[in-house]
């Protein structure tokens, strides 16, 4: 008998991955650009004539807050990756799993990469 003809092991009962997989990425991506925008929303009014001490304008706060997004994205990416893993271990319907790790990696750079600079104050502009 084939292989392909019976379930896998890892999926007996041949229920998809994939809505499982989208919701995960679609939940950490959601709450990700959601803390991206309260972070920049709350730097926006520190600059040159506000007193740092104020709430969110100090050089900790505004660290903090520009790594709030990349550090929720990147939770998010180790546990699409670990479910990957274990759902391949289990010879079971891995790549939905796999896809959802890579896009969320991607979101994670993004927001590292272009929106902690300017939140944290390390920005030129």
């Amino acid at each position: 008998m084939s292989r392909y003809s019976t379930p896998t092991r890892g999926n007996p009962f041949g229920r998809p991955q994939g809505p499982s997989a989208t919701q995960w990425a679609a939940w950490f991506a959601v709450i990700g650009t959601a803390l991206l925008i309260v972070a920049a929303l709350s730097v926006h009014g520190c600059g040159a004539g506000i007193d740092p001490d104020t709430v969110a304008c100090g050089r900790a706060e505004r660290t903090l807050l520009g790594l709030a997004a990349p550090v929720t994205l990147g939770i998010g990416t180790v546990g699409a990756f670990i479910r990957t893993y274990r759902i391949w271990r289990e010879d079971g319907v891995w790549w939905v799993w796999q896809g959802a790790g890579w896009f969320l990696l991607t979101l994670t750079l993004f927001t590292l990469t272009i929106g902690f600079p300017p939140i944290a104050g390390l920005g030129g502009g």
